[in-house]
C-alpha cells in the first residue's frame, strides 16, 4: 500500500503521513493508533518496534533492521 492509499484507508492527509514518515512531524498518539489499526500490527510496535509474542511465550517480538520507529 503506498502513502496515498494508506492515508485514504486511516482517514488522514497524504502530507501528513509523509510528514511523519520523514520526521517532520510528531503524530498524535491517537494518529498512531489509527496507523496500528489501518495497518493490523500492535500499537506498542508502532511506538517502540517491540510487541509481545504471538505465541503468548512472554517474549518479544523485534522489528526487523529497517523499519525502525521514527525519531522525533
Amino acid at each position: 500500500m503506498d502513502q496515498s492509499e494508506f492515508a485514504e484507508h486511516a482517514g488522514l492527509s497524504r502530507a501528513g503521513v509523509s510528514n511523519a514518515e520523514r520526521g517532520q512531524s510528531t503524530p498524535r498518539r491517537s494518529t498512531l493508533k489509527l496507523w496500528a489499526l489501518s495497518t493490523g500490527v500492535p500499537l506498542t510496535w508502532i511506538e517502540t518496534g517491540e510487541a509481545p509474542s504471538p505465541s503468548g511465550d512472554g517474549a518479544s517480538v523485534v522489528r526487523p533492521k529497517g523499519f525502525e520507529p521514527p525519531t522525533f
